[in-house]
């Protein structure tokens, strides 16, 4: 067992090596409500936790490409770079993080799940405000900057 699990984590090690400290993620917006996927159990990080699509760049990809290509491995959905905006760029544990958001309808029937994650669902500001320590930490300041700028524009 031991073997199996020290094996495990070699090959997660050498997989990560391959991509970049940089992430991307996207807001998806739809009315006054924001997508949110909740981590797999078996998740090695933010195990259970409910957070923003996206992920780690491949080694030389842009931050779109690595948005577009996670959003379509994470959830079975294409986007494309007219469909979304740039949001910001955080400095996260040594990583950069580029955030950015797309206002558009989306039937969650049409999302396939992939394995890293066993729930989709949309939530107003409130709600993910009271999802406390069920969300990732990060995940919950990027989506307080985006409510914050909204509500000046308006």
């Amino acid at each position: 067992m031991y073997y199996l699990k020290f094996n495990w984590k070699i090959g997660y090690l050498q997989d990560m090596a391959k991509k970049e400290d940089k992430v991307s993620l996207l807001l998806w917006v739809k009315g006054n409500k924001y997508l949110l996927l909740k981590r797999d159990k078996d998740e090695h990080q933010h195990s259970e936790k409910w957070g923003l699509p996206g992920g780690r760049f491949d080694e030389g990809e842009d931050k779109e490409e690595a948005l577009e290509r996670e959003v379509k491995e994470e959830m079975g959905v294409s986007i494309k770079g007219k469909d979304y905006k740039y949001l910001d760029k955080y400095p996260k544990d040594s990583k950069d993080v580029y955030v950015f958001y797309l206002e558009q309808d989306l039937d969650l029937k049409d999302v396939t799940l992939s394995e890293e994650h066993g729930n989709v669902q949309f939530f107003t500001y409130k709600e993910i405000l009271d999802l406390g320590k069920d969300a990732i930490p990060s995940n919950l300041e990027f989506i307080k900057d985006y409510h914050k700028a909204k509500e000046k524009k308006n």
